[in-house]
């Protein structure tokens, strides 16, 4: 061998005898590795050298004992899923479809559907709120949203009394033996006058369903799709709670039980909040616009205080509907293109010689942006402005046949009970006002009692009557049944009397030159009333 060689097998042969054996390899400080515990070592190799024991204690981590409340936790919670025949991809939720399902079986309250919902027993699919200020009802805004609600299937679920702050609505989208899957309203009226709109989608499985037939991953998927499909529509459908609000602010307009604050107040916040520029890009079942009306050429013989107590004291001759509650308020009836309206009059809070007039026009949730062509029109016009002009038309007609009231009435007074002399009264300018303006019976050719028409025309003077002395005896003495006579301006053709009877009728004779009855006439007070298309209720 060569020296090299030599030299190099000896070093391998040095190497080989400094390395440790195999028993001299293994340390104290690996074996905790491979056991748990020393205790569980001494079991397996018998005893043991005590200094190996309380070297291998020093140097081995002791693993941290779990809490006693986490552990039972975790058994009550496998023992929920053990005793819930349902496969894998369902195993999470079924504890909550079942929590779900007893829930909707018992007698349910406000407080347990919170509590439902704080367990994320529903999900969160939509919400809104809307303020009721400056009203702040919104009590009776919530109450009037679950009674609209109801064509679109919601009916209460839980409500406390009904001023409660919180209310639950709900409405089944599908209902099967195996599960069930139903929307879930949350309204609530907050401290400030705000009332919160919340959506949930609520799923619910007894435990005893039957799922024998596994369905696919897809068919699952599709489900879902189709779920909340529906759901979405039927957010969109229901729409808006502030719209809701703009509905229920009309709706206490025309309601019986008039708000404390008077319509005026309420119909002048409604524009304020929902403008009509608002309105119009809505279906809404109302349209409400405002304007206002000049009546200084009506206020010549009359202010509008003397209007106003007219219209109030024959209200049905205008088919009115009084609605005042501090301020005065009257309500017309009518109908327009085929729609109802109620128009408000009341009178101008800074203008004297105006009134405020609002109209709120009952659509249908029908479109009436669109437009029509009026008989003995060439050009089309928008519906609400036909509604509007018409309103405003009834209106104005409506007030020239009061201020033509008012004059009759005065006319009649001053030849009635008002009678204070004959003066310029008896000048024929009256006596053809009054004729004018009172229901002309013909006494002598009407034929309803022979005996007065051949009284009164007695051509061969058989009665022997003296007429002027009739009338004169009346005038002096007065009579049972004439209150007072009135003899006109004498002419060249015969002199004419006015006699007033106690039951406000006047009776108008005319005499000729030969003293004999040329016309005699009943002559009867009569209002006029129109011909309105609809009557107030």
């Amino acid at each position: 061998v060569d020296g090299s060689a030599l030299q190099a097998v000896q070093a391998s042969r040095l190497r080989a005898r400094s390395r440790p054996s195999i028993p001299q390899r293994s340390s104290p400080s690996i074996k905790p590795i491979k056991s748990p515990s020393p205790q569980r070592r001494e079991t397996k190799s018998g005893a043991a050298d005590p200094k190996k024991k309380s070297a291998g204690s020093l140097k081995s981590p002791t693993p941290a004992q779990p809490q006693r409340a986490l552990i039972a936790a975790y058994k009550a919670y496998v023992n929920i899923l053990k005793s819930t025949p349902l496969d894998g991809p369902w195993l999470g939720h079924a504890p909550l479809h079942n929590i779900v399902h007893k829930f909707l079986a018992t007698d349910v309250k406000p407080v347990s559907i919170a509590r439902l919902i704080s367990m994320s027993c529903c999900n969160l699919v939509h919400s809104q709120s809307t303020s009721t200020r400056p009203f702040g009802d919104s009590i009776a805004f919530m109450s009037f949203l679950s009674k609209q609600w109801k064509v679109h299937g919601l009916r209460i679920l839980a409500k406390d009394s009904d001023e409660s702050s919180f209310l639950y609505l709900i409405k089944d989208i599908t209902t099967s033996q195996s599960r069930r899957v139903s929307i879930l309203i949350e309204l609530a009226a907050g401290n400030d006058p705000v009332v919160h709109m919340k959506t949930f989608l609520l799923f619910s499985r007894p435990l005893n369903a039957n799922l024998s037939n596994v369905v696919s991953l897809r068919h699952r998927e599709n489900e879902v799709g189709i779920i909340s499909a529906i759901v979405h529509d039927f957010i969109a459908r229901m729409g808006h709670i502030g719209e809701h609000l703009f509905n229920f602010w009309c709706h206490r307009s025309l309601s019986e039980a008039l708000p404390e604050f008077g319509l005026h107040q309420l119909l002048e916040s409604t524009l304020a909040r929902f403008s009509e520029d608002y309105q119009s890009r809505r279906l809404l079942p109302f349209r409400l616009q405002r304007r206002f009306l000049d009546i200084s050429s009506y206020l010549v013989l009359f202010d509008r205080s003397s209007l106003i107590d007219h219209l109030h004291q024959n209200l049905g001759l205008y088919n009115l509907r009084d609605r005042s509650q501090g301020a005065v308020c009257l309500v017309l009836r009518t109908v327009s293109v085929n729609y109802t309206v109620f128009i408000y009059i009341m009178p101008h809070r800074d203008i004297e010689t105006a009134f405020d007039i609002f109209i709120l026009c009952l659509t249908r949730s029908e479109n009436i942006n669109g437009y029509i062509v009026e008989e003995g029109f060439q050009r089309a016009h928008q519906i609400s402005a036909v509604i509007l002009f018409s309103s405003m038309t009834k209106v104005s007609s409506m007030l020239d046949r009061a201020s033509s009231n008012i004059r009759k009435m005065k006319v009649w007074n001053t030849f009635g009970l008002g009678f204070a002399g004959a003066g310029d009264v008896a000048s024929m300018d009256y006596i053809q006002e009054l004729r004018a303006t009172s229901t002309n019976v013909d006494a002598i050719n009407s034929g309803a009692n022979e005996e007065l028409t051949a009284l009164l025309t007695d051509e061969g003077n058989d009665f022997h009557l003296n007429w002027h002395e009739v009338f004169a005896s009346i005038r002096n003495r007065g009579a049972d049944f004439f209150l007072h006579v009135i003899e006109c301006d004498q002419t060249d053709s015969g002199t004419d009397y006015i006699v007033y009877g106690r039951n406000d009728t006047f009776l108008d004779i005319s005499f000729d030159a030969a003293k004999r009855v040329e016309h005699a006439r009943v002559l009867l007070k009569a209002l006029d009333s129109g011909n309105e298309d609809a009557s107030a209720d």
